[in-house]
């Protein structure tokens, strides 16, 4: 199951459209910033992803594993006497599946290993760089409340800290395309380096070592801003995903055709044993050919990134920005209200 995008007419001609807008992308949960909001205390289950929506779950199920398996072993034999009337009529049909399986094994076994590393390389590298950019707004905040400490310097401080609100407003509820059109309109981060520079000539705050280190962390959280970006709109195309499936169905062919001849010399036999291994070739392909779909998908499915140390510092900043805020609010919480999101228990690991 895929997000649809904001802009349906127009997903088949643009097969990027999906994964360059990423509507479900959060790097923590709405619920943990409305309890500080209401002056509670955060609980753990905030670390956590969200859990999937109805359906994406389908495909791990032991009902749909074993319909799978289960459908694959009693249409075995009713394949095998098909092939083995084209054997009949065509000698030389298995000497081509001898030449043709184990080059599309180790096609197939090559594409997926790749398919694999490629999805786990880019999830790792989305964690890694949304849980060093939170922690880097963290450490902003920190700064901006020490260098513009004070009556006198509360416009700046304030100025600057409503712009980290909206860089973690961001990260928090906003999709991937409203991140790219907040950049375009007016850059949180831009902002913050305006109030930094034009600070560095005032003889309060410019004498304080602290504007130097905050003016080189916003340098810092462009970069990782940019490089997170670059790595959450880097999914795999939906043609890689339609040629993993086609040589997966010739695999499965080629190891029934392998059978058939087996079936025309037993005389129609075939032996329970033959039907259970085919079931279970095709129902382990499937499964993780759906493995492979899924991770495919960052914030969607099962598999998403782990986000409890981007979620720790970005409600760490939360708190601290916790009686700067003009309203008290940040612009995800205003009329949003605690357990808008109602879902069952989590056992998962944040």
């Amino acid at each position: 199951v895929q997000t649809w995008p904001s802009d349906p007419s127009i997903t088949y001609t643009d097969y990027g459209l999906v994964s360059r807008e990423q509507q479900r992308r959060a790097y923590a949960s709405l619920d943990g910033f409305l309890r500080i909001a209401n002056s509670s205390r955060v609980d753990a289950a905030d670390l956590r992803p969200p859990l999937p929506r109805p359906g994406d779950e389908d495909w791990l199920s032991f009902e749909r594993r074993g319909a799978v398996v289960l459908g694959a072993s009693l249409a075995y034999p009713l394949l095998l006497e098909v092939l083995s009337k084209l054997i009949a009529a065509d000698g030389s049909l298995l000497e081509l599946t001898g030449a043709f399986l184990p080059a599309v094994s180790i096609i197939v076994g090559s594409l997926l290993s790749i398919t694999l590393s490629i999805e786990y390389n880019r999830l790792q590298k989305i964690q890694d760089l949304a849980a060093s950019e939170s922690a880097d707004l963290a450490l902003l905040t920190r700064l901006i409340r020490g260098v513009f400490a004070g009556e006198r310097l509360a416009p700046q401080r304030q100025a600057a800290l409503e712009q980290v609100g909206e860089q973690i407003s961001t990260l928090v509820k906003r999709s991937r395309r409203e991140e790219l059109e907040l950049m375009l309109d007016r850059d949180p981060i831009g902002a913050i380096v305006d109030v930094l520079d034009a600070a560095a000539g005032d003889r309060a705050a410019g004498a304080d070592p602290r504007l130097a280190r905050a003016a080189g962390l916003t340098t810092t959280l462009f970069q990782t801003r940019a490089s997170r970006l670059s790595a959450e709109a880097l999914s795999l195309p939906q043609v890689h995903f339609q040629i993993l499936a086609i040589l997966g169905g010739l695999l499965i062919a080629a190891y029934a055709l392998t059978g058939a001849e087996r079936f025309a010399a037993g005389g129609g036999v075939v032996p329970p044993e033959s039907c259970l291994l085919f079931g279970l070739l095709t129902g382990t392909y499937t499964l993780m050919y759906n493995f492979a779909l899924d991770l495919n998908q960052p914030f969607d499915g099962v598999y998403q990134v782990r986000r409890s140390a981007a979620a720790t510092s970005l409600l760490g900043a939360r708190l601290l920005l916790d009686g700067e805020l003009p309203d008290g609010l940040l612009a995800i919480e205003r009329g949003k209200q605690l357990g808008a999101e109602p879902g069952p228990a989590d056992p998962r690991p944040c």
